[in-house]
């Protein structure tokens, strides 16, 4: 890819990923309290001036989702699912300049889309910082994004991150998996907008709330780098499939399909294993597979515990890249 997404193999890079926010109010103050707000006054500031409205036009009509600047050329990182079937997309800045944008690239497995503002001239949002370290468990984080409120007004909230490896389904039923979850609120405004560090660094993507529960789900940014290096480079984001159909039914799950030619093929997985565990995790059902494969990167590998028959197997799967 050009554009913007080729800089990302020299300059951090974030992406947003979430549902789109078509009901919010316009301008108003920030959802937490006071107190704690203040508290990240300098750095949400400071972050404030890189968290963009993204706009799209399409036959539905407009519809909105926040963005972040990845580069110092403007170029914006958003969900793929805020720019899908529009037919103009257009970013406005924190100072409420209006710029045309066009969509670089595409990451339908990360639900990612890097867009570059049209022309040389106009407003250029700032570049956001990244947290040089993964959020753990236990961190303060707070969500920061803009929706189709003011950008120069963006929905802030705090919480405490439970977990940072969860797993959840999307609204479109997509597994998402090795995510971070806080109970920090993420107002329709705020789904897209970056989960940020007591330094105001960019350390997750939210995700919003994700099924029935009230928490907030993001995505690592690790995840997206890996995802924006493998764009740049003309391969497919992410490592590669272990290439398994799994039963999801009450018991546990069971192997129904190997794909020839697979990681799981070559690693000797058969049709009929029931999987027992991974890398120490107990496998209940899909998901808890889809958990310790959202953690894993090309070159590491996974250990399976399964069921032939009546004889206990160890398969160890190396995850490969494309």
């Amino acid at each position: 890819a050009a554009g913007a997404v080729g800089s990302l193999m020299t300059v951090a890079a974030l992406a947003l990923t979430g549902a789109l926010d078509r009901n919010a109010p316009v301008g108003g103050g920030p959802v937490a309290g006071p107190t704690r707000i203040g508290a990240l006054s300098v750095p949400a500031a400071r972050l404030a001036g890189s968290v963009v409205t993204v706009v799209a036009t399409g036959p539905g009509g407009r519809r909105f989702a926040s963005g972040v600047c990845i580069e110092h050329d403007g170029a914006i990182a958003t969900t793929a699912r805020a720019v899908a079937g529009a037919t103009q997309v257009d970013v406005i800045t924190a100072d409420g300049g209006i710029r045309a944008a066009r969509v670089e690239a595409r990451d339908l497995r990360h639900d990612l889309a890097f867009l570059a503002l049209s022309g040389s001239d106009g407003t250029r949002p700032a570049a956001a910082g990244l947290a040089d370290r993964p959020a753990a468990v236990g961190d303060a984080v707070w969500v920061v994004g803009a929706g189709s409120r003011a950008a120069s007004e963006p929905w802030m909230s705090t919480g405490t991150v439970a977990a940072t490896t969860a797993v959840a389904r999307s609204a479109d039923a997509a597994l998402l998996a090795g995510l971070v979850e806080t109970d920090a609120t993420s107002p329709s405004a705020a789904v897209g907008g970056a989960l940020i560090d007591g330094n105001g660094d960019v350390t997750a993507i939210v995700l919003g709330r994700i099924g029935p529960g009230t928490t907030t789900f993001a995505l690592p940014i690790a995840t997206v780098l890996r995802a924006a290096d493998a764009i740049a480079h003309g391969r497919p984001p992410g490592p590669r499939p272990l290439g398994l159909t799994l039963t999801t039914g009450p018991e546990r799950p069971t192997v129904t399909a190997v794909e020839p030619g697979s990681p799981a093929a070559r690693a000797g997985v058969a049709v009929g294993d029931t999987l027992v565990s991974a890398d120490g995790r107990t496998i209940l059902s899909p998901v808890d597979l889809a958990a310790v494969l959202g953690a894993a990167t090309p070159g590491d590998t996974v250990a399976i515990e399964a069921r032939r028959g009546v004889t206990a197997v160890r398969i160890r799967i190396p995850i490969a890249s494309w």
